[in-house]
């Protein structure tokens, strides 16, 4: 797991060399030096791509495609150049500028 409580698996090879790959990654999130995101050599797609593809796909469906192209630009300016993959359910509250307004900050 890393800083954040994210489970991150890798494969290394026998037990003996996998036993010390973990030592390293724990001290490695204890000094905070570990960045999964540069073990991954492929990435996936950037929030922005997924978003524009959903919309293309999409268009001949919705009825209220403007609008929701209109929608999909804001998401878009909040999570500018973040892969797809980075972004989970509380990266979304935490941007919005709702919860910024609904939150309490004197508690």
């Amino acid at each position: 797991m890393d800083a954040g409580g994210k489970l991150h698996r890798e494969k290394v090879g026998p037990k003996g060399l996998a036993l010390r790959v973990y030592q390293k990654r724990k001290t490695q999130i204890r000094e905070r030096t570990f960045f999964p995101e540069l073990l991954s050599h492929a990435k996936g797609p950037t929030f922005a791509e997924a978003i524009d593809d959903y919309l293309k796909r999409k268009e001949p469906v919705w009825r209220a495609w403007k609008e929701w192209k209109r929608i999909g630009e804001k998401w878009k300016e909040r999570f500018n150049v973040r892969y797809l993959r980075s972004i989970d359910a509380a990266t979304s509250i935490r941007k919005s500028p709702r919860s910024r307004a609904n939150s309490n900050p004197g508690q």
